[in-house]
């Protein structure tokens, strides 16, 4: 009977640890997973973004870095020109999972410059803050990405990079987004570590 209680108590442990580790505050979360309070009409801007001019990874990273410290945790700091959504045709070049919110972190390539780089986000669907039913339709586009980042990578990405195929050319859309200036080299990353975060659309 001890022993049962014991793995018990061990096993609880563990969930506690699990669940911990997906809700810790991370920088800008709402923003980052549309569940900020700016009101950003995202299947408008989609449309938008579907009939206007294609960006570049290039014209998206000319300013300066726009945060310099991670730390702020603070919600509805949805800036003016992280309220649309852009298209760019890029090469897909590798995945990996990220440790602290399960997103999926895809590093992008310019097709123009090869030495151009980004990042472009996916959320993980099954994060706290997606599960209300308000939320249903973003969270079902989530699930529907990553299953086809699976398919285009040809298996699961994991913890560890993945190459993608060579010449893994598609058209995605997202919100342009300003991530925090991280330490240490983060691959993938722009010099003003902007992303496209969330991904909307894969083509």
């Amino acid at each position: 009977m001890r022993n049962y209680f014991t793995k018990y108590l061990f096993f609880v442990f563990l969930t506690c640890i699990y669940f911990n580790s997906f809700s810790q505050p991370v920088f800008r979360w709402d923003v980052k997973t549309l569940t900020d309070q700016s009101g950003i009409d995202w299947v408008q801007q989609l449309q938008n973004a579907k009939q206007g001019p294609y960006a570049t990874i290039e014209a998206l990273t000319t300013k300066p870095v726009q945060f310099t410290s991670c730390n702020n945790k603070s919600k509805n700091t949805r800036r003016n020109d992280e309220q649309r959504v852009v298209k760019l045709n890029v090469k897909l070049v590798q995945v990996k999972t990220e440790s602290n919110d399960n997103d999926y972190h895809i590093v992008i390539q310019s097709l123009t410059n090869a030495s151009h780089y980004m990042v472009a986000e996916i959320p993980d669907p099954a994060t706290s803050v997606l599960q209300s039913s308000k939320y249903i339709d973003i969270r079902d586009r989530f699930t529907r990405l990553r299953q086809k980042i699976g398919t285009l990578l040809q298996k699961n990405p994991t913890s560890k990079f993945k190459d993608f195929p060579d010449n893994t050319i598609v058209t995605i859309y997202g919100v342009p987004y300003w991530d925090c200036k991280h330490p240490g080299n983060v691959s993938g990353a722009s010099k003003d570590f902007r992303e496209v975060h969330p991904v909307l659309e894969i083509e």
